[in-house]
Order: C-alpha cells, then sequence, then structure tokens
C-alpha cells in the first residue's frame, strides 16, 4: 500500500484525470501530469474489467507495490494507471518494463 501522502484526494484525481496526457506503452496506459510537490499515484481497474470488486482490488494490490519500487522516486509527475485489460496481468515484467519505458520517456521530456 502507498503512504498517504503518495495517494490522490478525489477532487485532485477528478482534475487530474481530465487534464493529463495519455501514454500508452506496450498496451499499458498512463496517466501523466506535472506534480506540485509530492508526485502522487493511482490505479483504476474499471467495472468493465471485472464486475467483482475483488478481482478489481486484487489487481490494485498487485500493481501498487510496483509503483512504490520503480516511480516513487524516480519520478516527478503525477501517475494515474489504467488497467484496460488487454494486456494480461499475470506477467509482471511487462508492466515493469512499461515503468521502465514511462521513466526514460518522462525524463526526455
Amino acid at each position: 500500500m502507498l503512504a498517504r501522502k503518495f495517494r490522490f484526494t478525489t477532487r485532485l484525481f477528478d482534475r487530474i484525470f481530465r487534464r493529463s496526457r495519455r501514454i500508452k506503452i506496450d498496451g499499458w496506459t498512463f496517466l501523466v501530469s506535472p506534480a506540485r510537490g509530492v508526485p502522487r499515484f493511482s490505479v483504476v481497474a474499471g467495472k468493465k474489467i471485472s464486475k467483482s470488486a475483488v478481482e478489481r482490488n486484487k489487481i490494485r494490490r498487485q500493481v501498487y507495490p510496483i509503483f512504490a519500487e520503480k516511480l516513487r522516486d524516480k519520478v516527478d509527475s503525477n501517475v494515474i494507471f489504467l488497467y484496460n485489460g488487454a494486456a494480461k496481468f499475470d506477467r509482471h515484467e511487462s508492466l515493469l518494463a512499461a515503468c521502465d519505458k514511462l521513466i526514460i520517456q518522462l525524463s526526455n521530456r
């Protein structure tokens, strides 16, 4: 679980979700916007993925540690990860590789 200071408030999430830049990497979608102060992270798995909240929360619990490991110290942007089900989440390596590519892309801008 992410520390509270790295999580979005509802108001900030809504604003970032509307005004962010979409980056698609290897079937994964990230919404990125500049952070003021502490970068914040979120994972979205919609009801189109699974009607079961248990399944959606399982996906979120699997993604948050990857964010904590890969992005927290290396990115100065707010990042929302949209899981759309196109890429299977059975392999963590593909998401780790996508996070690495995201870090490179954000550092080059």
